[in-house]
């Protein structure tokens, strides 16, 4: 109910989603506030905040993700929508393997496409997810970006979902999920953008070094 936030979901209103301290941090990514939200299993609310729908080109969304838990079985907590809340898309799944956890995504409700990669509970790690949009009819596709330094071009995805689900009409609204206590992830995430293009979602931290000479002091 804060910040264009708001709750939907057959778990409403209960087991909200919990806003915690301290937030998150990724070297040389640029944050914002000391607060988080912690996404835990076992059913409850879930919440989304819509903006303009964008039809065309590629919508990236960001965010920085520390997982605590997950299942072999595995579930999304992020995804995009359509129209409001369904038509899920660009889903990010998290899914135990071994000691670790992969991250995961498909394009609606169909195939799961998850790293060959094996991550550290207890890491914070910067993903970006992104849909793109292609003329046609079963062309769009999806990407996942598990981000090992910020900075530069637009890398090469981690994953790419196949076609096969249905196309949205439009990307407007950044969805988080709490599932089942069988599947979902537990985990913090923080500092979600979503933006058109790779920088928008991907700030870069500066250091501005500066000398003050002071007036009347100053001989050279």
């Amino acid at each position: 109910g804060q910040g264009g936030w708001v709750s939907h979901s057959w778990g409403t209103p209960n087991n909200p989603p919990q806003v915690t301290t301290p937030g998150l941090t990724f070297s040389g990514y640029v944050t914002s506030n000391p607060n988080a939200v912690t996404l835990v299993s076992g059913g409850g609310e879930d919440v989304n905040h819509q903006f303009t729908g964008i039809t065309a080109g590629s919508v990236y969304a960001s965010t920085l993700v520390n997982v605590a838990t997950a299942t072999a079985t595995g579930d999304y907590f992020i995804h995009f929508s359509d129209r409001g809340t369904f038509d899920f898309c660009a889903r990010v799944f998290v899914q135990s393997s071994g000691t670790g956890f992969k991250f995961g995504i498909s394009k609606g409700s169909g195939t799961k496409f998850y790293t060959s990669t094996v991550y550290d509970y207890g890491t914070t790690y910067l993903i970006v997810m992104k849909y793109t949009f292609v003329s046609g009819v079963g062309n769009d596709y999806c990407n996942l970006f598990v981000v090992p330094a910020t900075g530069g071009a637009e890398p090469s995805p981690d994953l790419t979902t196949d076609v096969a689900s249905v196309d949205e009409v439009s990307i407007s609204g950044i969805f988080l999920r709490q599932g089942s206590s069988s599947a979902a992830p537990q985990l913090t995430v923080d500092e979600i953008k979503v933006g058109q293009t790779w920088a928008s979602v991907t700030p870069i931290q500066c250091t501005l070094t500066m000398k003050a000479l002071i007036e009347g002091f100053y001989n050279n």
